[in-house]
């Protein structure tokens, strides 16, 4: 969950079954699921479904972190074909909280950014947002700029000197 001020928050769930065609569900597979939930003064919620980022697999598990006027949503999960596993693939779009557009961020070629993980921890540092691989052997850490939209490894030197320690 991510706030966006005024007592509202961005919530991303996932849902097995769906009611309506732009996010049909087959056979059970889970999908996103994207709302913004309002606190009245009345002390209720409201719950709005939004459009969420274009995600034609039904990937679910992204990270919600706001960074400055946008909420990032980062990193996610498929389901393996054995319906048992999951598989950590790359996912990353900016919510603009002014305008409600999403915005889908590619992953860079090569190796000029995170490597997909389960449960990347994210968290906002000034202008940027900063990733840390989440359970694996490997400890990377990143920074994505919101301005210039690009990737920086941080670290790396304590990285590789835990590896080489341990």
């Amino acid at each position: 969950m991510a706030s966006l001020g005024h007592n509202r928050a961005m919530l991303v769930s996932t849902d097995h079954t769906s009611d309506d065609a732009t996010h049909a569900v087959s056979g059970g597979t889970p999908v996103a699921c994207w709302r913004i939930l309002t606190l009245s003064p009345d002390r209720t919620i409201k719950s709005q479904r939004i459009p969420g980022p274009y995600n034609p697999n039904g990937m679910y598990g992204m990270q919600l972190e706001r960074v400055g006027e946008v909420v990032v949503a980062y990193g996610g999960v498929l389901w393996g074909e054995d319906l048992v596993s999951m598989v950590p693939i790359w996912f990353m779009a900016v919510y603009s909280i002014d305008t409600g557009v999403w915005e889908t961020i590619p992953r860079p070629e090569g190796s000029t950014s995170p490597t997909p993980s389960f449960h990347p921890y994210v968290f906002p540092l000034g202008d940027t947002l900063v990733v840390v691989r989440g359970s694996s052997d490997n400890g990377e850490t990143w920074e994505w700029s919101l301005e210039t939209r690009e990737w920086t490894s941080i670290c790396s030197e304590e990285v590789d000197a835990r590896r080489t320690h341990a």
